[in-house]
């Protein structure tokens, strides 16, 4: 599906994440590459030591609050489920730790759509078998090696880019990965 100048509406009071996709023009994920609510919530990291997971209630308070877009409700796996593209999972776990670790609700939800528009837009036209939410979550790993390590520019590093490289060495697929320079959280 292609974007076009005219927005769609939300069926609701609040944005869908089909309609969000639609008006940024990101295309919309295929049915077979979406999932569940429960396993959204399911595959859901702690935003920290000690801090609890994002229950259902407080998901569906987000979406109802427009703190994140609400999911579409479909056929999914035989019944009529809410669901989400399977790269929403970074997306909501970012939202949440910011909420934690004391950013208001309004500022994580500017910062998942921000997100949305960088970081899954990247995701969207990635190769199939591209699992971008494995590569973020490695770079960010060899920067907090990195900061560990008390170098002295470690700080000034507040992204990255991936380039994937075929065997003579051509660009098949790049991203950029933004880090909150503060926690290294991937914001986008």
């Amino acid at each position: 599906m292609t974007a076009t100048k005219e927005k769609r509406e939300p069926k609701t009071n609040q944005e869908s994440w089909s309609d969000l996709l639609f008006n940024m023009g990101i295309p919309i994920p295929s049915r077979a590459s979406r999932i569940s609510r429960a396993e959204l919530l399911a595959r859901l990291r702690p935003p920290g030591p000690d801090l609890p997971r994002m229950t259902p209630v407080q998901l569906v308070d987000w979406e109802m609050r427009g703190i994140l877009p609400r999911a579409v409700i479909q056929m999914h796996e035989g019944k009529v489920q809410a669901v989400y593209p399977s790269w929403w999972i970074p997306l909501v776990e970012n939202a949440y730790a910011l909420s934690k670790r004391g950013y208001s609700r309004d500022q994580a939800g500017r910062a998942a759509r921000s997100w949305i528009n960088t970081t899954g837009r990247t995701l969207a036209f990635a190769p199939l078998d591209t699992n971008l939410e494995a590569v973020h979550t490695a770079v960010a790993g060899l920067l907090r090696s990195y900061r560990h390590q008390q170098m002295a520019d470690a700080d000034r590093i507040t992204g990255a880019r991936v380039i994937f490289v075929d065997a003579e060495g051509e660009t098949v697929f790049e991203t950029g990965i933004a880090f909150n320079a503060i926690d290294l959280d991937v914001v986008s």
